[in-house]
């Protein structure tokens, strides 16, 4: 899969989110969402690849592919908010 002009293909993190011993399903999670860059299209300036970015829960398009467990987004790259530095880490007290 190689995304077209702007756009950039993220994994997105499967971590579930927990209170107690309740989950808390997908749709009533707080937005933003963490995912990996694991493609970008040829007009892409920033480099993001590989990189772990934090995005709206509700920007792009999902989708899975066929035989694999992860989900994927297709978004365009200045739908980022922005980009975490190695071991920096998001939604956690301390």
């Amino acid at each position: 899969m190689l995304p077209i002009d702007d756009k950039i293909i993220v994994k997105l993190n499967p971590k579930r989110e927990k209170v107690g011993s309740i989950y808390i399903p997908d749709k009533a999670q707080d937005i933003p969402v963490v995912g990996l860059v694991v493609k970008i299209g040829p007009e892409v300036k920033q480099d993001v690849l590989g990189r772990l970015v934090v995005i709206t829960r509700y920007s792009g398009t999902e989708f899975k592919i066929t035989g694999q467990p992860e989900t994927y987004v297709c978004l365009r790259a200045e739908d980022v908010l922005f980009i975490l530095d190695e071991g920096e880490r998001i939604g956690e007290d301390g």
